[in-house]
Protein backbone atom coordinates (compact mmCIF):
# COMPACT_ATOMS: atom_id res chain seq x y z
CA UNK A 1 0.00 0.00 0.00
CA UNK A 2 2.40 2.23 0.60
CA UNK A 3 3.87 1.86 -2.67
CA UNK A 4 0.77 2.74 -4.09
CA UNK A 5 0.86 5.90 -2.17
CA UNK A 6 4.56 6.78 -3.42
CA UNK A 7 3.12 6.23 -6.93
CA UNK A 8 0.17 8.44 -6.28
CA UNK A 9 2.58 11.03 -5.00
CA UNK A 10 5.30 10.58 -7.94
CA UNK A 11 2.63 10.98 -10.27
CA UNK A 12 1.50 14.52 -9.56
CA UNK A 13 5.08 15.64 -10.80
CA UNK A 14 4.59 13.39 -13.80
CA UNK A 15 5.66 15.50 -16.89
CA UNK A 16 2.97 13.85 -19.23
CA UNK A 17 2.27 14.48 -22.82
CA UNK A 18 -0.97 15.78 -23.51
CA UNK A 19 -3.70 12.84 -23.88
CA UNK A 20 -5.42 14.92 -26.40
CA UNK A 21 -2.55 14.63 -28.53
CA UNK A 22 -1.90 11.37 -27.36
CA UNK A 23 -5.67 10.98 -28.71
CA UNK A 24 -5.28 11.86 -32.09
CA UNK A 25 -2.02 9.93 -32.84
CA UNK A 26 -4.19 7.08 -31.71
CA UNK A 27 -6.94 7.77 -34.24
CA UNK A 28 -3.99 8.46 -36.82
CA UNK A 29 -2.52 4.94 -36.43
CA UNK A 30 -5.70 3.15 -36.31
CA UNK A 31 -6.03 4.31 -39.84
CA UNK A 32 -2.44 2.62 -41.20
CA UNK A 33 -3.69 -0.90 -39.08
CA UNK A 34 -5.90 -3.40 -40.52
CA UNK A 35 -7.44 -5.97 -38.18
CA UNK A 36 -5.86 -9.43 -39.85
CA UNK A 37 -7.25 -12.95 -40.10
CA UNK A 38 -6.38 -15.64 -37.66
CA UNK A 39 -6.41 -19.21 -38.92
CA UNK A 40 -9.28 -19.03 -35.84
CA UNK A 41 -10.74 -16.23 -37.44
CA UNK A 42 -11.02 -17.84 -40.74
CA UNK A 43 -12.13 -21.43 -39.72
CA UNK A 44 -15.09 -20.40 -37.52
CA UNK A 45 -15.99 -16.84 -39.99
CA UNK A 46 -15.89 -14.83 -37.67
CA UNK A 47 -14.65 -11.22 -37.84
CA UNK A 48 -13.77 -10.99 -34.03
CA UNK A 49 -12.93 -13.29 -31.16
CA UNK A 50 -15.79 -10.92 -29.41
CA UNK A 51 -18.26 -12.24 -32.66
CA UNK A 52 -17.42 -15.92 -31.71
CA UNK A 53 -17.90 -15.24 -27.72
CA UNK A 54 -21.94 -13.85 -27.93
CA UNK A 55 -22.23 -17.03 -30.56
CA UNK A 56 -21.29 -19.09 -28.20
CA UNK A 57 -22.75 -16.93 -25.23
CA UNK A 58 -26.00 -17.54 -27.24
CA UNK A 59 -25.42 -21.34 -27.65
CA UNK A 60 -24.70 -21.75 -24.28
CA UNK A 61 -21.65 -23.58 -25.40
CA UNK A 62 -18.16 -23.75 -23.29
CA UNK A 63 -15.20 -22.19 -24.74
CA UNK A 64 -11.88 -23.59 -23.13
CA UNK A 65 -8.54 -21.92 -22.54
CA UNK A 66 -5.00 -22.82 -22.21
CA UNK A 67 -1.96 -20.85 -21.05
CA UNK A 68 1.28 -21.57 -23.51
CA UNK A 69 4.82 -20.36 -23.73
CA UNK A 70 7.67 -22.39 -24.25
CA UNK A 71 11.32 -21.07 -24.61
CA UNK A 72 11.47 -20.50 -27.57
CA UNK A 73 9.04 -19.17 -30.60
CA UNK A 74 9.37 -22.29 -32.66
CA UNK A 75 8.71 -24.38 -29.79
CA UNK A 76 5.78 -22.82 -28.99
CA UNK A 77 4.65 -23.00 -32.57
CA UNK A 78 5.12 -26.87 -32.58
CA UNK A 79 2.99 -27.01 -29.20
CA UNK A 80 0.30 -25.56 -30.28
CA UNK A 81 -0.12 -27.25 -33.66
CA UNK A 82 0.18 -30.61 -31.99
CA UNK A 83 -2.40 -30.02 -29.06
CA UNK A 84 -4.85 -28.48 -31.54
CA UNK A 85 -4.30 -31.87 -33.20
CA UNK A 86 -4.58 -34.10 -30.49
CA UNK A 87 -7.69 -32.84 -29.04
CA UNK A 88 -9.13 -32.61 -32.82
CA UNK A 89 -8.83 -36.36 -33.04
CA UNK A 90 -10.52 -36.95 -30.14
CA UNK A 91 -13.42 -34.72 -31.09
CA UNK A 92 -12.83 -32.04 -28.99
CA UNK A 93 -11.17 -28.51 -29.43
CA UNK A 94 -9.30 -25.80 -28.07
CA UNK A 95 -10.67 -22.00 -28.75
CA UNK A 96 -7.79 -20.00 -27.60
CA UNK A 97 -4.61 -20.35 -26.02
CA UNK A 98 -2.84 -17.42 -23.81
CA UNK A 99 0.78 -16.88 -24.88
CA UNK A 100 3.43 -16.59 -21.58
CA UNK A 101 6.37 -14.44 -23.51
CA UNK A 102 9.38 -13.31 -22.18
CA UNK A 103 8.95 -10.16 -20.31
CA UNK A 104 11.53 -8.56 -22.34
CA UNK A 105 8.63 -7.85 -25.03
CA UNK A 106 7.08 -5.24 -22.62
CA UNK A 107 10.28 -3.27 -23.36
CA UNK A 108 10.89 -1.31 -26.69
CA UNK A 109 12.53 -2.95 -29.06
CA UNK A 110 15.90 -1.23 -28.80
CA UNK A 111 15.83 -1.79 -25.06
CA UNK A 112 15.42 -5.59 -25.38
CA UNK A 113 19.29 -7.09 -26.26
CA UNK A 114 20.80 -5.64 -23.07
CA UNK A 115 17.77 -7.02 -20.86
CA UNK A 116 18.41 -10.77 -19.27
CA UNK A 117 16.67 -13.53 -20.96
CA UNK A 118 14.04 -14.97 -18.77
CA UNK A 119 11.47 -17.73 -20.01
CA UNK A 120 8.69 -18.12 -22.99
CA UNK A 121 9.35 -16.82 -26.71
CA UNK A 122 10.67 -13.73 -27.81
CA UNK A 123 8.51 -12.20 -30.83
CA UNK A 124 11.22 -10.64 -32.78
CA UNK A 125 10.43 -11.31 -36.37
CA UNK A 126 7.36 -10.31 -38.43
CA UNK A 127 6.83 -13.91 -38.52
CA UNK A 128 7.09 -15.04 -34.78
CA UNK A 129 3.94 -13.03 -34.53
CA UNK A 130 2.62 -14.84 -37.35
CA UNK A 131 3.26 -18.17 -35.99
CA UNK A 132 0.82 -17.35 -33.03
CA UNK A 133 -2.33 -16.79 -35.10
CA UNK A 134 -1.34 -19.45 -37.96
CA UNK A 135 -0.06 -22.60 -36.53
CA UNK A 136 -3.50 -23.89 -35.49
CA UNK A 137 -7.11 -22.86 -35.57
CA UNK A 138 -6.45 -21.71 -31.88
CA UNK A 139 -7.63 -17.86 -30.87
CA UNK A 140 -4.15 -16.29 -29.61
CA UNK A 141 -4.85 -14.21 -26.47
CA UNK A 142 -1.83 -12.04 -25.66
CA UNK A 143 -2.46 -10.55 -22.52
CA UNK A 144 1.38 -10.50 -20.44
CA UNK A 145 3.48 -7.73 -21.71
CA UNK A 146 1.50 -5.76 -23.55
CA UNK A 147 -0.36 -3.03 -22.94
CA UNK A 148 0.46 -1.68 -19.50
CA UNK A 149 4.11 -1.55 -20.37
CA UNK A 150 6.41 0.56 -22.08
CA UNK A 151 6.19 -1.08 -26.02
CA UNK A 152 2.63 -0.90 -25.30
CA UNK A 153 1.52 0.75 -28.66
CA UNK A 154 3.75 -1.23 -31.03
CA UNK A 155 2.79 -4.56 -29.28
CA UNK A 156 -0.60 -4.01 -30.15
CA UNK A 157 -0.08 -2.83 -33.27
CA UNK A 158 1.58 -6.57 -34.19
CA UNK A 159 -1.04 -7.97 -32.17
CA UNK A 160 -4.10 -6.31 -34.17
CA UNK A 161 -2.37 -7.03 -37.35
CA UNK A 162 -2.00 -10.94 -36.96
CA UNK A 163 -5.70 -10.91 -35.91
CA UNK A 164 -5.51 -10.99 -32.55
CA UNK A 165 -8.38 -9.00 -30.66
CA UNK A 166 -8.23 -9.60 -27.31
CA UNK A 167 -5.29 -7.67 -25.89
CA UNK A 168 -4.38 -7.07 -22.01
CA UNK A 169 -3.04 -6.70 -19.42
CA UNK A 170 -4.03 -2.81 -17.85
CA UNK A 171 -3.88 -4.50 -14.37
CA UNK A 172 -0.29 -5.19 -14.93
CA UNK A 173 -0.08 -1.71 -15.62
CA UNK A 174 -0.14 -0.94 -11.90
CA UNK A 175 2.47 -3.84 -10.38
CA UNK A 176 4.22 -5.03 -13.19
CA UNK A 177 7.69 -3.57 -14.16
CA UNK A 178 9.43 -4.10 -17.47
CA UNK A 179 13.09 -5.45 -16.92
CA UNK A 180 15.84 -2.49 -15.97
CA UNK A 181 12.95 0.25 -16.83
CA UNK A 182 11.93 3.45 -14.56
CA UNK A 183 10.45 5.57 -16.42
CA UNK A 184 6.47 5.36 -15.39
CA UNK A 185 5.25 8.11 -16.82
CA UNK A 186 6.63 7.35 -20.23
CA UNK A 187 4.36 3.15 -19.20
CA UNK A 188 1.48 5.93 -18.41
CA UNK A 189 1.66 7.55 -21.83
CA UNK A 190 1.75 4.29 -24.40
CA UNK A 191 -0.63 2.49 -21.99
CA UNK A 192 -3.26 5.45 -22.23
CA UNK A 193 -2.23 5.73 -26.28
CA UNK A 194 -3.02 1.94 -26.53
CA UNK A 195 -6.20 1.56 -24.52
CA UNK A 196 -7.40 4.86 -27.35
CA UNK A 197 -6.05 2.34 -30.32
CA UNK A 198 -8.37 -0.11 -29.10
CA UNK A 199 -11.23 1.83 -29.00
CA UNK A 200 -10.71 2.89 -32.42
CA UNK A 201 -11.85 -0.78 -33.19
CA UNK A 202 -14.37 -1.28 -30.80
CA UNK A 203 -16.61 -1.44 -33.54
CA UNK A 204 -14.24 -4.65 -34.88
CA UNK A 205 -14.55 -6.18 -32.04
CA UNK A 206 -11.06 -4.88 -29.94
CA UNK A 207 -11.23 -6.06 -26.51
CA UNK A 208 -8.83 -4.80 -23.87
CA UNK A 209 -8.43 -7.42 -21.29
CA UNK A 210 -7.64 -7.19 -17.75
CA UNK A 211 -6.81 -9.89 -15.00
CA UNK A 212 -7.62 -8.29 -12.27
CA UNK A 213 -5.54 -10.92 -9.89
CA UNK A 214 -2.02 -9.52 -11.92
CA UNK A 215 -2.86 -6.28 -10.49
CA UNK A 216 -3.93 -4.74 -7.07
CA UNK A 217 -6.46 -7.55 -6.80
CA UNK A 218 -4.02 -9.75 -5.68
CA UNK A 219 -3.63 -7.51 -2.50
CA UNK A 220 -7.09 -6.87 -1.55
CA UNK A 221 -8.41 -8.50 1.49
CA UNK A 222 -11.99 -8.58 0.77
CA UNK A 223 -14.31 -9.23 -2.50
CA UNK A 224 -15.94 -6.14 -2.24
CA UNK A 225 -12.60 -3.82 -2.48
CA UNK A 226 -11.76 -5.79 -5.61
CA UNK A 227 -15.41 -5.33 -6.81
CA UNK A 228 -14.81 -1.69 -6.41
CA UNK A 229 -11.34 -2.07 -8.41
CA UNK A 230 -12.85 -3.71 -11.21
CA UNK A 231 -15.59 -0.66 -11.28
CA UNK A 232 -13.06 1.84 -11.56
CA UNK A 233 -11.23 -0.09 -14.22
CA UNK A 234 -14.67 -0.22 -16.01
CA UNK A 235 -15.11 3.89 -15.51
CA UNK A 236 -11.60 4.76 -17.06
CA UNK A 237 -11.82 2.20 -20.00
CA UNK A 238 -15.25 2.36 -21.04
CA UNK A 239 -16.48 5.53 -20.11
CA UNK A 240 -13.65 7.60 -20.22
CA UNK A 241 -11.27 6.19 -22.81
CA UNK A 242 -14.48 4.34 -24.44
CA UNK A 243 -12.91 0.71 -25.49
CA UNK A 244 -14.47 -2.06 -24.57
CA UNK A 245 -12.93 -3.71 -21.27
CA UNK A 246 -12.84 -7.88 -20.54
CA UNK A 247 -12.41 -8.84 -17.22
CA UNK A 248 -10.46 -12.01 -16.18
CA UNK A 249 -10.05 -13.57 -12.44
CA UNK A 250 -9.89 -16.84 -10.65
CA UNK A 251 -6.25 -17.99 -10.48
CA UNK A 252 -6.06 -16.81 -6.76
CA UNK A 253 -9.76 -17.72 -6.35
CA UNK A 254 -10.03 -20.73 -4.48
CA UNK A 255 -13.76 -21.20 -3.62
CA UNK A 256 -15.08 -22.76 -6.25
CA UNK A 257 -18.81 -20.96 -5.07
CA UNK A 258 -16.74 -17.70 -5.12
CA UNK A 259 -15.91 -18.56 -8.62
CA UNK A 260 -19.27 -18.45 -9.60
CA UNK A 261 -20.08 -15.66 -7.67
CA UNK A 262 -17.27 -13.58 -9.76
CA UNK A 263 -18.93 -14.21 -12.76
CA UNK A 264 -22.62 -13.20 -11.78
CA UNK A 265 -20.53 -10.11 -10.07
CA UNK A 266 -18.53 -8.96 -13.26
CA UNK A 267 -21.81 -8.91 -15.74
CA UNK A 268 -23.54 -6.37 -12.86
CA UNK A 269 -20.32 -4.50 -12.24
CA UNK A 270 -20.39 -4.35 -16.57
CA UNK A 271 -24.30 -3.44 -16.83
CA UNK A 272 -25.66 -6.92 -18.25
CA UNK A 273 -23.16 -6.11 -21.09
CA UNK A 274 -19.74 -8.25 -19.96
CA UNK A 275 -18.17 -10.53 -22.20
CA UNK A 276 -15.54 -12.32 -20.48
CA UNK A 277 -11.97 -13.41 -21.67
CA UNK A 278 -11.02 -16.41 -19.45
CA UNK A 279 -11.65 -17.67 -15.93
CA UNK A 280 -8.08 -18.54 -14.99
CA UNK A 281 -7.70 -21.75 -13.19
CA UNK A 282 -7.07 -22.06 -9.00
CA UNK A 283 -3.21 -21.55 -8.70
CA UNK A 284 -3.11 -21.91 -5.08
CA UNK A 285 -4.34 -25.78 -4.19
CA UNK A 286 -2.23 -27.80 -6.39
CA UNK A 287 1.08 -29.45 -4.44
CA UNK A 288 3.29 -32.51 -5.44
CA UNK A 289 0.16 -34.83 -5.33
CA UNK A 290 -0.90 -35.09 -8.93
CA UNK A 291 -4.23 -36.87 -8.47
CA UNK A 292 -5.24 -34.43 -5.60
CA UNK A 293 -3.83 -31.83 -8.55
CA UNK A 294 -6.44 -33.79 -10.67
CA UNK A 295 -8.82 -33.56 -8.17
CA UNK A 296 -9.00 -29.46 -7.78
CA UNK A 297 -9.01 -29.25 -11.57
CA UNK A 298 -12.21 -31.03 -11.54
CA UNK A 299 -13.78 -29.23 -8.47
CA UNK A 300 -13.26 -26.17 -9.97
CA UNK A 301 -13.86 -26.71 -13.60
CA UNK A 302 -16.83 -28.11 -12.96
CA UNK A 303 -18.62 -25.31 -10.95
CA UNK A 304 -16.88 -22.88 -14.06
CA UNK A 305 -18.69 -24.70 -16.37
CA UNK A 306 -22.47 -24.72 -14.46
CA UNK A 307 -21.83 -20.88 -14.43
CA UNK A 308 -20.85 -20.61 -17.79
CA UNK A 309 -24.43 -22.48 -18.40
CA UNK A 310 -26.40 -20.86 -15.94
CA UNK A 311 -25.47 -17.34 -16.73
CA UNK A 312 -22.95 -17.13 -20.13
CA UNK A 313 -20.50 -14.51 -19.93
CA UNK A 314 -18.05 -15.25 -22.46
CA UNK A 315 -15.18 -16.82 -20.01
CA UNK A 316 -13.47 -19.83 -21.35
CA UNK A 317 -12.56 -22.17 -18.72
CA UNK A 318 -9.19 -23.41 -18.12
CA UNK A 319 -8.40 -26.64 -16.63
CA UNK A 320 -4.36 -26.36 -15.31
CA UNK A 321 -2.16 -28.94 -15.97
CA UNK A 322 -1.79 -30.82 -12.95
CA UNK A 323 2.18 -30.69 -13.11
CA UNK A 324 2.41 -27.22 -12.95
CA UNK A 325 3.30 -26.86 -9.13
CA UNK A 326 6.38 -29.09 -9.94
CA UNK A 327 7.13 -28.32 -13.17
CA UNK A 328 5.72 -27.40 -16.54
CA UNK A 329 4.81 -29.66 -18.99
CA UNK A 330 7.08 -30.11 -22.01
CA UNK A 331 5.57 -30.26 -25.61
Amino acid sequence: MEKSIDLVRESAAWSLPDFNQLRHQAIDLATQVTIGRSAFLDKYEVKSELEYKQQSMRDKRIMYHAHIGMNDIESTAQSIGRIHHQLATQGFRLDRAGYAIDRRMGLPAENRSAAAAETGPMLTRAEDWHSLAQSAPIQPHLGDFMIGQPASVANTVQALRIGCTTIGNLSQFFTFEAPGWNDTAATAAQTYQAMALLAEFRSQGAMLHSYLEDGYGALFRHCSTLAAWAMLERYIVEELIGTRLTHCIGGLTQDPIKRVGWVLALQTIHRGEHVGSMIYGDTLSFGADFEKNRAVTAEYLLWDILAQLHAPSGHAVLPLPVTEAIRIPAA
